[in-house]
């Protein structure tokens, strides 16, 4: 086994309401499994996430090859979305917009 070194990436991107549009803040995002990636999105409904790095024990030399990383986004109103994507390492990911869709509510 091979220890290598292996960099999470930073994500950049908008949170927006699936139905009108407009940015959400306060929404709460991370990279699954790396739990040091978190990020909250502003008013504008911007969000970065910050990469972090890693050992991890490889049977053969990795080079360069591409990750794949989910990231997930939530906010108690809405629908959580996970967007899957792939990178090669030290890259920096942005993703334009995740649109975020209501939570269905029985009504009164």
């Amino acid at each position: 086994m091979i220890p290598y070194t292996v960099k999470v990436p930073s994500v950049t991107g908008r949170v927006v309401d699936d139905e009108t549009g407009d940015p959400i803040s306060g929404v709460n995002l991370m990279i699954i499994d790396y739990p040091e990636t978190t990020a909250t999105s502003g008013p504008d409904g911007r969000f970065e996430t910050h990469g972090t790095e890693f050992r991890k024990m490889f049977s053969m030399p990795l080079g360069d090859r591409m990750y794949s990383y989910n990231l997930e986004a939530s906010l108690s109103e809405y629908k959580t979305v996970r967007k899957y994507f792939n990178v090669f390492r030290d890259e920096t990911v942005e993703i334009k917009e995740i649109k975020l869709e209501k939570q269905n509510h029985a009504a009164n």
